[in-house]
């Protein structure tokens, strides 16, 4: 669903919604999708990723207005640092995010800061070769390469987040 609410967000074509709304709506529903209100920026779609960002900050606001509580709980953890992801999974082998790699292999505070390098590093990668491929006339490979970058820099990647590669 996040996804699609992409892709027919950024391919060219008759649209009955603004433009950025369906990134918005996807970045309410995961945070993930917020690498593509940049994307929309380095594009040159201003406008639209300005739509997205309302978008979103409308999500966050009927998140409070309709379950205050539990919005206030979450907000106020990432903002500590605490995605509310289960510590332990970062060490699961079916983890296939960059932290989780790194911190299998050098342990878990060395890990963990050389993943969030290395996952900001890959996301900026992502996003310059996204915005060159976009430019190109190459959408879907500039969609499909940035939706997998920004998986794998997640703390938590499983194999059925990468859809992005039928987009590849």
């Amino acid at each position: 669903i996040l996804m699609v609410l992409v892709v027919f967000d950024i391919m060219p074509r008759r649209r009955w919604i603004p433009g950025g709304v369906g990134i918005g709506l996807a970045t309410g529903i995961k945070l993930t999708p917020a690498v593509f209100i940049i994307h929309l920026w380095l594009i040159g779609r201003r406008k639209d990723a300005l739509v997205a960002i309302g978008t979103f900050a409308t999500t966050v606001v009927l998140g409070f207005l309709v379950t205050p509580t539990p919005a206030w709980g979450y907000w106020t953890r990432l903002a500590g640092g605490d995605s509310g992801a289960n510590p332990d999974a970062f060490g699961w082998i079916v983890n296939i995010s960059i932290m989780s790699a790194t911190q299998r292999f050098l342990g878990v505070d060395a890990g963990a800061t050389v993943g969030l390098i290395l996952s900001a590093v890959v996301v900026a990668l992502s996003l310059a070769a996204a915005a060159v491929a976009h430019r190109q006339g190459q959408t879907l490979l500039a969609l499909g390469t940035l939706g997998v970058a920004s998986t794998l820099a997640n703390p938590l990647a499983w194999i059925h987040h990468l859809v992005w590669v039928v987009l590849l």
